[in-house]
């Protein structure tokens, strides 16, 4: 998990990490429990004591250091989300949070410090209906086998289910993972019969190790073969391995010290990198993130070795709670609520929020029906069968086609009070989908999008293609191809639409932490990570004008100096409603100098 979101492209299966956790949680956890029965021990107060003591004073270590730094890093809006966060965290919900936080237009994920919560979440979740689960097993001890295989067979039927239907629900929710802990559960009921398979014990280590590195390495080849690849794969490849280790030698180099120790520490560098990670690249943008990741990720590991060795090893030799008691745990967790439901009361500020600052933190945009959202500016699970008639008569002149993602849709406003530039618009956008043509072999919602665009533009092409789009280093890439491609499809004129300013976190909780004695906010500030911002506005318009295209440069009619620009109007009405999507009134003062090619 850390090396995938670190360097996603080294591990692309590393988000992975979570499926095998999971099954080794269920296998071990069971594997205590059923034994501790068979020797008469068992008491689910030591059970869950073991649990507390194992996952919290961690935990609580990292929120608290993860709030103080937040403090210091996030503006009020920002902080006030972290706090909600924070809230979902300590209540054990925090996966049903972002789950509903998961709106294409919320944080994305490197800027949510408490993101990785949710399998902590779901884990405990899980185990709250444990007992219920082992009680069932336990009165049926000669069809206990039987009944987890069957459990086990229909969670994961559900899974691949939900995941066609509910893809994002299926992430974060207990009902579509609790299928992958079931696995650990199965195998541990399964070993209590003694079956062993010695023979087969070095088969199983060679299995369970492609399995793996399959999956981790290779999700892409895994995913369109049946539903749930990548994720089968692994959580195979780890009960393989849990079940050849229990009959045989494992492999020498997975006992080696550095790899042992990697795994004393790994629940510490599991809470550590999230939120380092995440401030770090609040703070100083992804491409000083990028230089700065060795020394985090050492930062990361040594923080975490510190936590197991001062924190989680002294709660945990001090089984019984004679030393530390486990009251403390709950103080200290109740304190940090508190704190938190602060938070969320001012607004994302700790002393009492002024009525115009609580106004910036809680701004909230309409924006469906300026963007046409659902007909012309497709949702995530929506595809080509839904577009809709988009076009919108001007006042004469050459059919112009607007493609891209939902920075295209905000130009729709702006678009409209131009009219007297075309003859008719047409709006299709989709979320998280750029104007560009699909790869060889992509069979997503978005190269589903783009190949029908392109047979769209082949039947009949428009007078000018605009193209518009939240404009990354990566996706420049692919912008050539695409350009040349539209072209050869018979598109007389192309025009690509620079990238609008970006504020962290969002314009209005920037503004929030800057207003004036009066309450005002100020009326031009400089974008986050200017110097990055700009490279990219110049990069999009030498490889726009290289293939023969137009530049329209928003930047120019939002900024005027270079570093420095709008806000708001005069009557201190925002021209940004979130990171970098305009308002009616922000598209409209970026296109009001637009002048397109006449039609031919």
């Amino acid at each position: 998990m850390l090396l995938f979101h670190a360097y996603p492209a080294a591990l692309p299966g590393g988000y992975l990490g979570v499926d095998i956790f999971f099954v080794i949680s269920g296998y071990l956890l069971t594997g205590i429990a059923l034994r501790e029965r068979a020797a008469g021990s068992f008491r689910w107060g030591d059970f869950y004591g073991r649990r507390v003591r194992r996952i919290v004073p961690a935990l609580l270590l990292v929120l608290i250091v993860s709030l103080l730094l937040g403090a210091c890093v996030l503006h009020p809006r920002e902080l006030k989300l972290f706090a909600q966060s924070l809230t979902a965290t300590l209540l054990w919900v925090s996966n049903l949070y972002f789950w509903r936080q998961s709106d294409y237009f919320a944080q994305s994920a490197a800027q949510q410090p408490l993101l990785h919560t949710w399998s902590l979440a779901v884990e405990e979740q899980f185990y709250l209906l444990f007992p219920l689960g082992l009680w069932w097993l336990w009165r049926r001890p000669g069809q206990a086998l039987r009944l987890a295989i069957v459990v086990l067979l229909g969670l994961l039927g559900f899974a691949a289910w939900a995941q066609q239907v509910f893809p994002t629900a299926s992430f974060y929710v207990l009902p579509t993972r609790a299928w992958q802990l079931m696995a650990g559960v199965t195998l541990a009921v399964w070993h209590q019969r003694d079956t062993t398979m010695v023979s087969q014990g070095r088969w199983l280590q060679v299995l369970g190790l492609v399995a793996l590195a399959l999956a981790l390495g290779w999700p892409h080849l895994l995913a369109p073969i049946l539903a749930l690849g990548p994720q089968l794969t692994a959580v195979s490849g780890a009960a393989l391995l849990l079940q050849a280790g229990r009959v045989a030698a494992g492999p020498q180099w997975l006992a080696s010290r550095p790899l042992v120790g990697i795994g004393l520490i790994s629940y510490s560098l599991y809470l550590w990198h999230q939120p380092l990670l995440s401030l770090a690249h609040l703070r100083w943008g992804e491409a000083a993130l990028q230089r700065w990741l060795p020394a985090l990720l050492t930062l990361a590991g040594l923080l975490a070795w510190l936590s197991w060795r001062f924190v989680e090893r002294p709660w945990r030799r001090h089984a019984q709670g004679k030393i530390l008691p486990l009251r403390h745990l709950g103080y200290g967790a109740v304190l940090l609520l508190l704190a938190s439901l602060w938070l969320q009361f001012q607004d994302g500020s700790w002393r009492p929020a002024s009525s115009p600052q609580r106004e910036w933190v809680n701004l909230h945009y309409e924006y469906a029906d300026e963007y046409r959202l659902g007909s012309c500016f497709l949702n995530y699970w929506q595809g080509p069968a839904h577009w809709r008639t988009c076009a919108e008569p001007g006042q004469g002149g050459p059919r112009v086609l607007l493609w891209g993602d939902s920075y295209a849709a905000h130009l729709r406003a702006g678009l409209l009070a131009r009219s007297d530039q075309y003859g008719e618009l047409v709006l299709r956008a989709a979320t998280a989908c750029p104007p560009l043509l699909a790869k060889a072999g992509d069979r997503s919602k978005c190269a589903e999008l783009q190949r029908d665009m392109l047979a769209q533009l082949q039947r009949s092409p428009p007078d000018v293609l605009m193209l518009s789009a939240r404009w990354t280093p990566e996706l420049l890439e692919r912008l050539d191809a695409t350009l040349y491609q539209v072209r050869a499809a018979g598109v007389r004129e192309l025009v690509v639409m620079g990238n609008t300013p970006r504020w962290r976190g969002g314009l209005p909780g920037r503004l929030a932490g800057t207003l004036d004695a009066q309450g005002r906010a100020p009326k031009h500030l400089m974008p986050d990570h200017v110097e990055a911002q700009l490279h990219l506005r110049q990069q999009l318009r030498l490889r726009a004008e290289a293939a023969g295209a137009r530049f329209v440069d928003l930047w120019v009619a939002l900024c005027p100096e270079e570093r420095l620009c709008a806000t708001t109007d005069d009557a201190q009405q925002p021209l940004y409603w979130d990171e970098g999507h305009l308002t009616r009134l922000g598209s409209e003062r970026a296109l009001r100098d637009l002048s397109l090619p006449r039609a031919q």
